[in-house]
């Protein structure tokens, strides 16, 4: 139990850490209702493991299955699933700009990238020998 805290209150990333920014305060709150319903004064252990069973366990799954690893950011979601279905072949700058209709500008792209990058969620590789400019391709990881 003495661990619980650190991991309730661990931040995550995106629209999951949005909605589960509260888990310590609400698991408290849905222990002191399993204390109200056993007439206890206080709350003890058998609560607090209720409480954390319900939120940590229950709500945790949930938000993680419905928002994953969303980022809220829909240039940003959309970008990280035409990466993801471009599989092992990545998408290039180029596929990119055309996946947008060329509606997205280099410093949109550029914000994206480098959010998704920062997040851990693509890699780029860049290859030097194309006869012309380097040509970097973005990987799902």
């Amino acid at each position: 139990m003495a661990g619980c805290y650190h991991d309730l209150s661990a931040a995550h990333p995106g629209l999951l850490g949005e909605v589960t920014n509260r888990l310590e305060a609400n698991t408290i709150r849905v222990s002191l209702n399993y204390a109200f319903l056993d007439k206890s004064e206080k709350i003890r252990e058998q609560h607090l493991r209720a409480g954390l069973a319900v939120v940590s366990k229950y709500c945790f799954d949930s938000a993680r299955f419905i928002w994953g690893d969303a980022l809220g950011d829909p240039v940003a979601d959309q970008t990280l699933k035409l990466i993801r279905d471009s599989g092992a072949e990545g998408l290039t700058r180029v596929n990119l700009i055309h996946a947008f209709s060329r509606h997205k500008t280099s410093t949109e792209l550029d914000r994206v990238i480098g959010l998704l990058t920062e997040r851990g969620l693509v890699r780029i590789v860049t290859r030097e020998d194309t006869g012309g400019r380097p040509e970097s391709r973005y990987f799902a990881l």
